[in-house]
């Protein structure tokens, strides 16, 4: 009996083991928005999904209004507060409400993408051209996202070998209990 329960516990590790493995890289992939994608859902309101555009990439994080202050915190776990921000731009997007948030300027954007405070039109057309002439994918990340598809797939494979011996296991158990 002792060897059911060990098998048992052993399949249910390997599919918890695949399943964060699964979850770990997707979020990676996404560069975090899964995690606060989950934080804002799960907060029934109380958070706002925030998308920070920095001056080379485009980051995920959560924020709140707090006294008509929005508060953030950037990648590098530096606190922001906005003041004034306008409701107007608050958009919803596979229902979680959004807000777009320049970081180098502290600026924020409506769902067009042209600024709401005190950037010019030229500042917003240069950060249009920027995400137009943005670089191609390197053959680094190419290669690190291979890498991890090719680990889940190994892991998903010693998890069927696994399910399989399980089933073999049982298959032999109830034999001997019905002789």
């Amino acid at each position: 009996m002792n060897e059911i329960i060990q098998q048992t516990l052993m399949f249910m590790a390997s599919y918890i083991g695949l399943i964060l493995a699964f979850y770990l890289s997707l979020n990676w992939m996404t560069k975090g928005f899964l995690s606060a994608y989950l934080k804002v859902k799960t907060s029934k309101g109380k958070k706002i999904l925030t998308c920070v555009r920095s001056k080379t990439d485009i980051y995920y994080t959560t924020g709140r209004f707090k006294s008509d202050a929005f508060h953030y915190t950037t990648r590098d776990k530096d606190p922001k507060i906005l003041s004034n921000v306008d409701t107007n731009a608050i958009y919803s997007s596979l229902g979680a409400f959004v807000l777009n948030v320049d970081e180098t300027t502290d600026n924020v954007f409506t769902f067009e993408g042209a600024a709401r405070i005190g950037t010019s039109a030229t500042t917003a057309d240069h950060l249009v051209k920027r995400a137009i002439m943005s670089p191609e994918i390197d053959d680094h990340f190419k290669k690190i996202v291979i890498f991890s598809l090719l680990a889940i797939g190994a892991l998903l494979i010693i998890v069927l070998f696994l399910q399989y011996n399980m089933s073999e296991t049982v298959k032999n158990i109830v034999q001997v209990g019905v002789v």
